[in-house]
């Protein structure tokens, strides 16, 4: 029975001081926050670099068929040469 009291307490102290640390955890994660709500989502240089990326995207989805036509030569093209080898062999 002693054996178990001893067990007991130990978890006991165990959980206690688990808690502490996951209390301690809760404390820096709120201090996390407030130091990051000073920040911005995007300043101005990343701004810059992301439009020429977007604007890209939209044309792309614009005007798929300009982007195609060069797809669509460049892959005749890479057939016309694989079936140039194969008929070489």
């Amino acid at each position: 029975i002693q054996n178990e009291t001893e067990d007991n307490d130990d978890l006991t102290s165990e959980i206690a001081n688990l808690t502490a640390q996951i209390e301690n955890l809760n404390e820096q994660i709120v201090n996390l926050n407030e130091e990051n709500e000073r920040l911005s989502d995007l300043n101005s240089r990343e701004t810059a670099s992301i439009a020429p990326l977007v604007l890209l995207m939209l044309f792309i989805g614009i005007y798929p068929n300009y982007i195609e036509s060069f797809v669509i030569q460049e892959a005749s093209f890479l057939s016309d040469t694989i079936a140039m080898f194969k008929d070489l062999k």
